[in-house]
């Protein structure tokens, strides 16, 4: 895949999940989740542009293995991630609710569909 189907992509899902914030603004509830979804579509997209190139590169690589074992890697990497952002927004923001873990998990299945199409798509770029 090309790194500029990939951006179309990426902006696209990006700019459905900040427009979707934008019709909801005026919620009561929104300044809840106004920070976390930020930050959680900063982390999402610049998790994905690294999985794009992770990818691109071992899915071409001679080792059949090697796309295998960054996955296993990413996998761990984002839930671990994930985990210490959701930490450390509880902590540093002491939100009312705990509603503020909805719209990182959206973004969350969100990107990771995406991250599932690029994966697929390298791995058939295998030799």
């Amino acid at each position: 895949m090309s790194f500029r189907k990939f951006a179309g992509w990426l902006s696209g899902i990006t700019l459905a999940l900040l427009l979707s914030l934008f019709f909801v603004r005026n919620a009561g509830w929104y300044h809840e989740i106004e920070k976390i979804s930020y930050i959680s579509i900063v982390f999402f997209v610049l998790l994905s542009i690294v999985i794009y190139f992770i990818a691109k590169s071992s899915g071409s690589s001679t080792n059949k293995n090697l796309l295998t074992q960054w996955i296993m890697i990413l996998v761990f990497v984002k839930i671990f991630s994930g985990l210490v952002i959701i930490i450390a927004f509880d902590r540093i923001y002491h939100p009312e609710s705990n509603l503020f873990v909805l719209p990182f998990f959206l973004a969350y299945l969100i990107y990771t569909a995406l991250e599932v199409w690029i994966l697929t798509k390298a791995s058939k770029m295998a030799p």
